[in-house]
């Protein structure tokens, strides 16, 4: 079953602890740090008999930050969700980005 929208952001204000949680990114209003960004990329369509049997969405997932974090948000989210990968940390222009990507 695809986890819907309004859930992941939910969950995702859940993990964070503040409402800078963005379905991509706010057209000109800036955003405010820590915050995470997500979006969905595709549905997965397995099939038996010609039929669709499990549908798997795919999202990506960035919590990015300024400070130098001590890996709670990261710990949370691989708690959160069972199909959820750590994919890479890269810091660029003094923030820091963490991506994830999410099976579910």
């Amino acid at each position: 079953m695809v986890i819907d929208r309004l859930t992941l952001q939910n969950k995702l204000v859940e993990i964070l602890g503040s409402s800078n949680v963005y379905y991509q990114e706010p057209p000109n209003t800036g955003l405010k740090y820590p915050c995470i960004l997500y979006s969905f990329n595709a549905i997965r369509v397995d099939k038996a008999d010609n039929k669709p049997y499990i549908l798997t969405g795919n999202w990506t997932i960035t919590h990015m930050y300024k400070k130098a974090s001590n890996d709670t948000i990261k710990y949370k989210m691989l708690d959160s969700f069972l199909g959820i990968s750590f994919d890479r940390r890269i810091k660029a222009d003094g923030v820091y980005n963490d991506y994830y990507t999410l099976n579910e």
